[in-house]
């Protein structure tokens, strides 16, 4: 180690955004995210570098941090030579390894109407918002402050509500397919 590691590790930058990984065993409720905040403000916390999710074991684990004031020397390459002070303006991103996503569309007939501004109907461009935010959400990501690439599994339900019609049919659309399937059907 150096002279320049050594001095960057004993410094310590105040923490603005601190981004942890849950474990993928079993989901943690929000009174034991906020103990995690509490029982770590105004303490000092140090990060070490991964680059897989499987380097990830713990309950609740550290990913990035992003100090509130970046000094001339910072860089995500250096972030784990640096240690961090949680404060109570420090803002907690907690990321989940799986989410569950569903869409309400609304196909009533108001939708079917043509948009005055546009010449469009409604109900044709509530599809491309619909396939444009499916196709972002099935693209893995940098965590900030880390080349860590995030590309948790994500399960989609896509249900369509006609108020003014009465079916016996099932409103579901999709239900509950993943990332592989997402792409093939946007």
């Amino acid at each position: 180690m150096d002279e320049a590691e050594r001095r960057n590790e004993q410094r310590v930058l105040k923490a603005g955004r601190v981004y942890l990984l849950m474990s993928q065993e079993y989901r943690i409720s929000r009174n034991r995210r906020a103990e995690w905040f509490f029982s770590h403000l105004n303490t000092t916390l140090s990060i070490k570098q991964k680059y897989k999710l499987e380097e990830y074991s713990e309950e609740l684990e550290i990913v990035s941090v992003i100090p509130k004031d970046s000094p001339p020397d910072w860089s995500i390459e250096a972030s784990h030579l640096f240690r961090y002070l949680v404060c109570s303006d420090t803002i907690v991103e907690i990321l989940s390894r799986k989410y569950r996503i569903v869409y309400c569309l609304d196909i009533s007939p108001s939708v079917a109407s043509v948009d005055v501004q546009t010449g469009m109907v409604i109900l044709d461009g509530m599809f491309g918002i619909l396939q444009n935010t499916m196709e972002g959400l099935v693209k893995p990501f940098y965590v900030p402050g880390s080349y860590f690439i995030f590309q948790p599994k994500i399960y989609v339900t896509v249900i369509a509500h006609a108020p003014f019609l009465s079916s016996y049919l099932d409103e579901v659309i999709i239900q509950e397919i993943g990332r592989a399937s997402c792409r093939e059907r946007v």
